[in-house]
């Protein structure tokens, strides 16, 4: 089991409020999903999902 601040992918112990929600850019017809509930993602692995969909060139 993870830790609730704890990165999703890499395990990077977090503080409250840093990092990023996986929920956090959905759109907003899934009102079921609590955008500041876990899983979270460290900066590093934010940065990383965002350049693996595309939207960012490394």
């Amino acid at each position: 089991m993870f830790k609730l601040h704890d990165c999703a992918v890499c395990q990077l112990e977090m503080k409250p409020g840093e990092g990023v929600s996986v929920h956090g850019n959905m759109p907003k017809h899934h009102s079921r999903v609590d955008p500041w509930g876990g899983p979270f993602l460290c900066s590093s692995c934010q940065v990383k999902k965002v350049a693996m969909e595309g939207k960012l060139h490394l």
